[in-house]
C-alpha cells in the first residue's frame, strides 16, 4: 500500500484528525460566506469576484472600488481566506488517506496520490490569496489579473478530483455488497 499524507497517525487519530478537520471547514466556510454590513448584506467573496470579474482598470492600474470599512473587512476575510485553504485542504487529504486504506490496488494508490496531491490546492489558494493581498495593498499592476484568475481556477482542481475519488470509491464498495 502506498504511503498517504496521515499515515504517521495512528487510525483512531486519523477518526479523530477527519471530525476536527471537517467542523473546521465547516465552520470558516460559514464565516467567509456570510453577508457583510459594509457590502450591503452581500457576502464578500461574492464582491470580490465580481471586482475581480469586472476590474476597473485606469492607466494599467487596477483600482480598488471599496471605501476603508470595506477594504478593512476584505482584508479580515482574507486573512480567514488563508486559514481556510489550509484546513479545507488538509481535510481533503485525510479524506483520501482514509479512503485509500479502505481500498485495494489502483483504488488505493490513487488516494494515496491524491492525498498528496491535494495539497497542492493549498498552494494554489494561498498563492491567490497572496495575489489579492498584493493588489488591496497598493500593487495595482493589471498584468498580475491572469496569474491570479489561473490560480483562482486552479485552486478547484484538487477539491474536484477528491469528490470524482470519493464517487468512484463509493461505487466499488457498492459493487462489494
Amino acid at each position: 500500500m502506498a504511503q498517504t499524507v496521515f499515515a504517521f497517525l495512528d487510525p483512531n487519530m486519523r477518526r479523530i484528525a477527519y471530525w476536527v478537520l471537517l467542523a473546521g471547514t465547516v465552520v470558516v466556510a460559514v464565516a467567509l460566506s456570510r453577508p457583510h454590513t459594509s457590502f450591503d448584506k452581500v457576502p464578500i467573496n461574492k464582491a470580490m469576484q465580481d471586482w475581480l470579474t469586472h476590474p476597473h482598470i485606469e492607466d494599467g492600474a487596477v483600482i480598488v472600488p471599496w471605501s476603508p470599512e470595506q477594504l478593512h473587512a476584505v482584508k479580515y476575510w482574507l486573512i480567514l481566506d488563508y486559514l481556510f485553504a489550509l484546513v479545507y485542504t488538509a481535510f481533503f487529504s485525510l479524506l483520501c488517506s482514509l479512503l485509500s486504506t479502505r481500498a485495494s490496488g489502483v483504488l488505493s494508490a490513487v488516494g494515496a496520490l491524491l492525498s498528496w496531491a491535494v495539497l497542492l490546492g493549498a498552494f494554489f489558494d494561498i498563492g491567490e490569496n497572496t495575489v489579492l493581498w498584493l493588489l488591496l495593498n497598493g500593487g495595482r499592476n493589471q498584468n498580475i489579473l491572469d496569474p491570479l484568475r489561473w490560480l483562482s481556477q486552479l485552486k478547484w482542481l484538487m477539491p474536484v478530483l477528491t469528490f470524482i475519488y470519493l464517487f468512484v470509491w463509493m461505487g466499488f464498495q457498492m459493487e462489494k455488497e
